[in-house]
């Protein structure tokens, strides 16, 4: 029964710094939003690509975001958990790049293809044996419309390996093709038909 007392009264002396440290996280959400907001619109100008505007706008803003929790922890008188989790990210981070390898993979390639650039949604492009129509590229892969009607999605890793042909890049392209004639037809008249 004592010992119930003491956590209780333990409790309401903690309650305020609680209360304070949420308040802390509260208005670091609300800053890391806003920041988030402000980086989209600073940059939708600055970077071509949706998805390199989004990815840095969120890098600008998880600072704010994690301060805000280890504030939180902090004023909560947890201060060895707030320094396990500040330490424990570099070790969290290491074991999700291991075991979430692929999806890292495909990540930093589509970071790497949105600097790049090496083709904008609408283009025409092969890659990868497939040649459509882009219709966007997400975090995973780049969606693509085959030029008889059906999505492809092809992992960005795989597409930042790849050889890309864009046909939309330039608006004057070079086509061969044969054309057969008659042995009795003219080569001068096929020749002034064809021109």
């Amino acid at each position: 029964w004592q010992e119930l007392r003491n956590l209780w009264r333990n409790l309401v002396q903690t309650l305020p710094l609680i209360g304070f440290g949420l308040l802390a996280l509260a208005t670091a959400w609300i800053l890391t939003i806003w920041v988030k907001r402000g980086g989209v619109h600073l940059l939708r100008r600055r970077l071509p690509s949706p998805l390199l505007v989004n990815v840095v706008s969120w890098i600008l803003a998880a600072p704010i975001l994690l301060m805000g929790i280890y504030l939180l922890l902090r004023i909560a008188g947890l201060t060895q958990l707030a320094l396990t989790v500040l330490g424990g990210t570099g070790v969290a981070g290491l074991v999700i790049g291991i075991a979430f390898r692929d999806i890292a993979e495909n990540f930093l390639a589509s970071i790497l293809i949105s600097i790049r650039n090496p083709f904008h949604t609408g283009d025409r492009i092969e890659v990868a044996g497939f040649t459509g129509i882009v219709q966007r590229v997400t975090t995973r892969g780049t969606l693509m419309m085959t030029l008889d009607g059906n999505h492809v999605l092809i992992p960005n890793a795989t597409l930042y390996k790849s050889t890309i042909i864009n046909y939309t890049s330039n608006p004057t392209r070079r086509m061969e093709f044969k054309v057969g004639i008659g042995y009795d037809a003219a080569i001068t008249t096929a020749q002034a038909v064809i021109a």
